[in-house]
């Protein structure tokens, strides 16, 4: 599988749907680079929207699983290596929460001195 969650937190349901969900990339602005694969499915798309308003942990637990499976047997594509995310901040930064992007959002920093 190439998909490994042990959690099922929000950024579990962003990553489905910036990965899978055609409504990410099929629109007339395109789409971002993790949707790249252009990968359309009515059944997963349902799927993914219906996870993001499920409130049952189980429940969602079940959604992914079933996700990953739909998609695996598609299988429209194979990662090769995958890129570590490491970030380093002096002690004094606070207020950052890795929340699994690439990207820091440093909106929420400060600085103590």
């Amino acid at each position: 599988m190439i998909m490994v969650f042990t959690g099922c937190d929000v950024i579990t349901d962003r990553w489905f749907e910036d990965q899978w969900y055609s409504g990410v990339w099929d629109r007339p602005e395109g789409g971002n680079y993790p949707s790249a694969s252009f990968f359309k499915d009515s059944e997963v798309d349902e799927l993914i929207l219906k996870v993001k308003v499920t409130v049952d942990e189980q429940e969602r637990a079940r959604m992914f699983k079933k996700l990953q499976h739909m998609i695996m047997e598609e299988l429209r594509e194979v990662p090769l290596y995958v890129m570590p995310n490491i970030l380093g901040f002096n002690d004094r930064v606070k207020g950052y929460r890795y929340r699994g992007l690439i990207a820091v959002d440093f909106w929420p920093l400060w600085i103590e001195e």
